[in-house]
């Protein structure tokens, strides 16, 4: 009895770190998917402003409109999360570690994303 316990707890655990390294492999896959995704949209939105005027000045202009919004966009994202954080309360300890692994996902996506700019 005492084997099968300990045989028991055994695969267990090694069920719990493959699932946490299939979580990681899927988030990378996504995080990869998600760049590609996002690189060719950047270069699409970027080549229109050549299409749309002839003038420097006025491609200047619509660069940096782009580059306004974008950084309004992602304001806003903190901002939906604030309140969404503000709103749900944490009542265990499982609840706080969600939520500051929430926060992480979000601040890398918001690192990926200037880091398109630079």
């Amino acid at each position: 009895m005492e084997q099968l316990k300990l045989l028991e707890q055994q695969s267990s655990g090694r069920m719990a770190r493959s699932s946490s390294t299939l979580q990681t492999v899927g988030y990378s896959f996504f995080a990869a998917i998600f760049n590609v995704g996002w690189a060719a949209t950047q270069v699409s939105h970027m080549s229109m402003v050549n299409c749309i005027t002839l003038n420097s000045t006025s491609r200047v202009a619509l660069a940096s409109c782009r580059n306004a919004f974008n950084m309004v966009a992602n304001l806003s994202l903190y901002a939906v999360a604030l309140l969404v954080f503000s709103i749900t309360k944490a009542k265990s300890h499982t609840d706080i570690e969600y939520q500051g692994a929430i926060t992480k996902q979000m601040t890398a996506i918001e690192e990926i994303v200037a880091s398109e700019y630079n």
